[in-house]
């Protein structure tokens, strides 16, 4: 534990780094965890017969497949754009860090 202490004191200057990496890495777990739930919609809901779940919104139902499909492809899409930006953006920070 006392090397770990002391490996640790050598990242002192670039905390507010280190601290960004962290939170990149938070929110690219969350991503990661978000993206399975539009394509199960798409197939569940959308072209199965299943109900749409109770935390969308009730106007979704009125929607047409064609409409519903743009939604959840772009949603989908959009999900996977911001997670690997935010992979960028870590590996960025965790590179600079290292190199210093």
């Amino acid at each position: 534990m006392k090397s770990f202490f002391r490996a640790l004191s050598y990242f002192k200057p670039d905390h507010t780094r280190v601290g960004g990496v962290i939170c990149l890495m938070i929110a690219s777990v969350g991503l990661n965890l978000l993206k399975p739930w539009p394509m199960a919609l798409i197939v569940d809901s959308v072209l199965g017969q299943k109900p749409f779940p109770q935390w969308l919104p009730d106007s979704w139902a009125d929607w047409s497949k064609s409409q519903l499909l743009l939604t959840l492809i772009l949603t989908f899409m959009s999900l996977h754009l911001v997670h690997a930006m935010l992979a960028a953006g870590q590996n960025y920070l965790t590179i600079s860090v290292g190199l210093r």
